[in-house]
């Protein structure tokens, strides 16, 4: 994602350092665009003139960033606010300074926005600060993907699993907290989409696939199915223009949806598991923040000794995520000995586990961070093995705790400072398990 942010710098003529306004917008404008925000209209505000024609300016962006070069007149902000007709949360940035009052300013900013109701975050730090700016830039990520949810489709092909209660999903708390709008069809309907797709762009497809894996152990023939569940899956995201999709894959389609879904991940569309529309979104905002695609995992064993845990389902991850592509193998599923699943071990590095669940609308969102290590092909799937940052025994026990579910989707990268911000801003409770007894 590439947040826009409104940029203001603040201050009132009379303070110390408001001739410095200028040059800090400047530099503002340079750190934002470096850490990958887009700043939007930057305007220096000292009068409400101003504040009124920049209010203007911000129509169309995430969030609205007013950074404090000195004290000023709070009613400065709430003109840019009143202008922008906008509910846009508020970064509100104090700059150490002993004279200019910026801190001063941004802490009574804060207090006026509290009681006028407005969604805002207090940072403080110098413009130059790496903590700072991470912190900017999580805030500032959180309120796009909260934007961009409220403008996103989620397919669900079929029903949720009548085994699984937990991935029940209420369609108004979807839309109401979370913000996208369920689009649905039977599982039939896809199933004759498949049968329909066109036989020579479905070889194309699985001779491109089985191409890039290490190895295939599988025949054409399933390979072929496969990839024409690739194609009408394709043609009903595209035509719906959705970003995030599940298939009630579970016994049916076990093994024929695994390859369209690894291979859609690559296309920017994240596709969860089992009729599990809540792990769907996990999964695309876990893919926003962590910047690819992601594995949509059960948590399968433990290793207290190594303080690991074993991650994986039956094979839909991306190629992109293996280390390489020798490691990549093209087989049936595990339990139905059909199809084809997209197996090998994930790769090593820092990850951030997700979890998402709420069926009768009381989100709650469930975070790990963890290092995934070195393992085998130990589940005929998409084993990861994370080494994670907290006791396995107390992880275990608080998720139970939680009353999270069992699908964890798990992305590279540190996601967490990320996913915080964004159950700040949509209220929705945040746990990360183990946390409590380090």
């Amino acid at each position: 994602m590439h947040p826009a942010l409104g940029l203001t710098v603040v201050s009132s003529p009379l303070e110390v350092g408001a001739e410095q306004a200028s040059a800090l917008l400047k530099q503002a404008r340079e750190v934002l665009s470096q850490i990958g925000v887009r700043p939007v209209a930057p305007a220096v505000v000292s009068d409400a003139s101003a504040a009124r024609k920049a209010g203007a300016s911000f129509g169309d962006v995430d969030a609205l960033c007013v950074i404090a070069a000195t004290w000023f007149e709070d009613y400065l902000v709430q003109d840019v606010l009143a202008a922008m007709g906008d509910s846009a949360p508020v970064i509100a940035w104090g700059l150490p300074g002993l004279h200019t009052g910026s801190l001063c300013g941004t802490q009574q900013l804060c207090c006026v926005l509290k009681e006028l109701g407005y969604t805002y975050r207090f940072v403080y730090g110098e413009l130059e600060d790496e903590a700072t700016q991470a912190r900017v830039l999580a805030v500032s990520q959180a309120a796009a993907a909260r934007r961009t949810l409220r403008r996103t489709r989620v397919g669900r092909i079929g029903s949720r699993l009548p085994g699984m209660t937990e991935v029940a999903v209420d369609e108004v708390a979807l839309r109401a907290v979370l913000g996208p709008r369920l689009i649905e069809r039977p599982l039939d309907w896809l199933t004759s989409r498949a049968e329909a797709a066109d036989g020579k762009e479905a070889e194309e497809i699985w001779a491109r696939a089985s191409g890039n894996a290490g190895s295939v152990g599988v025949p054409d023939s399933a390979g072929l199915l496969a990839s024409r569940y690739y194609l009408a899956l394709r043609e009903f995201l595209r035509a719906e223009e959705i970003a995030a999709f599940t298939v009630e894959c579970y016994p049916q389609l076990m093994g024929q949806v695994c390859l369209p879904i690894s291979l859609l991940a690559e296309e920017d569309i994240v596709g969860a598991c089992e009729g599990d529309v809540n792990s769907a979104v996990g999964m695309r905002l876990l893919s926003w923040f962590s910047g690819g695609p992601v594995h949509n995992t059960d948590l399968l064993a433990d290793d207290p000794k190594e303080n690991t845990i074993i991650f994986s389902h039956c094979g839909s991850g991306a190629f992109c995520l293996a280390s390489s592509q020798d490691e990549v193998v093209l087989d049936s599923c595990r339990l139905m000995d059909t199809g084809v699943t997209v197996q090998y071990p994930g790769r090593p590095g820092r990850v951030t586990g997700v979890n998402l669940v709420g069926p009768s609308g009381d989100y709650r969102l469930g975070l790990f961070g963890g290092d995934a290590v070195p393992t085998e092909l130990v589940f005929p799937g998409n084993p990861l093995k994370v080494r994670l940052d907290v006791p396995v025994p107390d992880f275990l026990e608080e998720v139970a705790e939680a009353g999270l579910g069992h699908h964890w989707m798990i992305g590279e990268g540190d996601a967490i400072p990320a996913f915080l911000e964004f159950g700040r801003l949509t209220g929705i409770p945040v746990f990360q398990p183990g946390l409590r007894g380090t």
